[in-house]
């Protein structure tokens, strides 16, 4: 009994924070939110371009979500937690589409964009992207909230690895070819290379709209350590859709 106690209370979404802790995480919200207000009245300024600047950002995330993905897969195979699982899915998702978000970045690699990219496709990568991220957040917000009994994966844990890892993998191939291929059938984001189509408007809303959701639901549900560090990553998700 003493044994099951002690691995509750060590799971990663249930290990309660410090003092110190909650301290850290809201200086960074607040120093996340004074950057995004010193930031936003200057959004709309075209700074000097940089084409080796993305390629080499879109690394940085794609290492660094990756290795993150790992870790909670790792995590999971020890306590098969569902929120963990869908979590872990969400990071290897980010992992992943950024590769052909910066491939079809017009001037990241080619003036115009690889894998056969249009004018309006790293547009449309961008928005799955960070929709799909914000729905990881979400579900995760959700299932965490459910009795652990219930919370607990039955089947295999490389098994569940294994078709979470396959699902994302299909889904983003989906999504590169839908964008790229298919990219007529998706309405345009832009009129040029500066300026947003009428339609864009109403997609960023909606991005917006989910991200908030994300944000909302960590914050109601805010137990752990884990948590409120997505709490903040929602938040910054947030601020960096709102000076898109």
């Amino acid at each position: 009994m003493a044994r099951e106690e002690l691995n509750t209370e060590t799971r990663l979404v249930k290990l309660p924070p410090t003092p110190r802790q909650r301290y850290t995480a809201f200086a960074l919200a607040v120093l996340l939110l004074a950057g995004f207000l010193v930031s936003a009245p200057l959004a709309h300024r075209a700074l000097p371009r940089i084409d080796a600047f993305l390629p080499t950002v879109a690394s940085a995330i794609s290492v660094t979500d990756f290795i993150t993905s790992v870790l909670l897969f790792a995590h999971f195979s020890i306590y098969r937690s569902r929120a963990l699982l869908a979590l872990a899915s969400g990071y290897l998702y980010t992992s992943l589409v950024v590769i052909p978000n910066a491939l079809t970045f017009p001037g990241a690699f080619s003036p115009t964009g690889l894998l056969g990219a249009s004018p309006q496709t790293a547009g449309w990568l961008y928005f799955f992207w960070h929709t799909g991220f914000a729905a990881a957040l979400l579900i995760y917000a959700s299932q965490k909230s459910r009795k652990a009994a219930r919370d607990d994966v039955r089947s295999s844990p490389l098994f569940a690895i294994g078709w979470s890892v396959a699902i994302v993998v299909v889904v983003v191939c989906a999504i590169t070819l839908l964008a790229t291929a298919a990219a007529s059938v998706l309405p345009p984001l832009f009129i040029d290379e500066t300026l947003f189509a009428p339609a864009a408007d109403h997609l960023f809303l909606f991005m917006l709209l989910v991200c908030g959701f994300a944000f909302f639901a960590m914050w109601s549900r805010r137990r752990s350590v884990l948590d409120y560090w997505l709490t903040i990553v929602a938040l910054a998700l947030i601020c960096e859709v709102a000076l898109s």
